[in-house]
């Protein structure tokens, strides 16, 4: 998209996306962004489905959230950067804001609102979980780290920081299953991490962390929207940050520095 002697580039990293990405790059349309997607060894054809939207479709080991976004942000070419996952659809709205955002050059980072759908939902309910976050930036004014589990754009202090007020729908899980496999596979990288860090979670803080977070997350976050599904994902989230410091556990005891 040019604006103003400007241009955006979309970066999105993907694994098997084929039942999620193509809404996502559908709704790039109207934008007409440079598009780059940086995919981890898919096999299920969202390869393929990339390259009929983009030419810059690239292959890249997984090697963690912050490494694959700091990778696909380094092929990025406009001056305006903006990152999405694959399961997340800029609204009509959202689309028309990106473009004036890039356009007026009023702000350096933009905050979007992921708007939470449920699996069974076709779209979201009203009074649904919001996330709000730095997605849309100026080149050289934010940035992704290379944390391995950290999944968020660094804004500097004293940044001009606008937000797209129009929703982002993020439909974040194809499966219960899904849900599962993914809040374990994060908790332990989260783990790693943390470990790496010098972080000692206390066992005595284990549930009651457990329990805070559940709480957090069901009526703070407004999971209890969904109803019975909002209750198991806030409780799946909960049991993830339990299993993440018991694996911080696991591994000081492996280290040895646990006396």
């Amino acid at each position: 998209m040019s604006a103003g002697g400007k241009r955006l580039s979309v970066f999105i990293i993907t694994h098997n996306e084929i039942e999620r990405l193509e809404g996502t790059l559908r709704a790039l349309q109207s934008l007409d962004p440079e598009i780059i997607v940086v995919d981890s060894g898919s096999t299920d054809g969202t390869v393929e489905l990339a390259r009929r939207y983009t030419p810059h479709v690239h292959h890249r080991d997984w090697t963690g959230y912050g490494p694959q976004k700091v990778f696909a942000e380094g092929l990025c070419t406009g001056d305006w950067l903006f990152n999405l996952d694959a399961d997340e659809i800029l609204s009509e709205g959202a689309q028309a804001e990106v473009a004036a955002a890039v356009r007026q050059d009023v702000h350096d980072v933009y905050d979007v609102r992921i708007v939470h759908v449920g699996i069974s939902d076709e779209g979201a309910r009203r009074f649904a979980p919001v996330n709000r976050t730095p997605r849309l930036y100026r080149r050289g004014k934010a940035y992704f780290s290379d944390s391995l589990a950290l999944d968020k754009v660094q804004v500097p202090e004293g940044t001009s920081v606008g937000v797209i007020q129009a929703p982002v729908w993020h439909r974040s899980l194809k499966s219960f299953g899904h849900m599962w496999d993914k809040a374990g596979s994060y908790a332990k990288l989260q783990a790693r991490e943390r470990f790496a860090k010098g972080k000692r979670p206390p066992v005595w803080g284990v549930i009651p962390g457990g329990i805070g977070f559940f709480l957090k997350q069901y009526f703070l976050r407004r999971m209890f929207v969904l109803g019975v599904e909002g209750f198991v994902q806030a409780a799946t989230l909960a049991n993830a940050r339990m299993i993440r410091d018991m694996e911080i556990r696991r591994l000081v005891r492996e280290s040895g520095a646990e006396k």
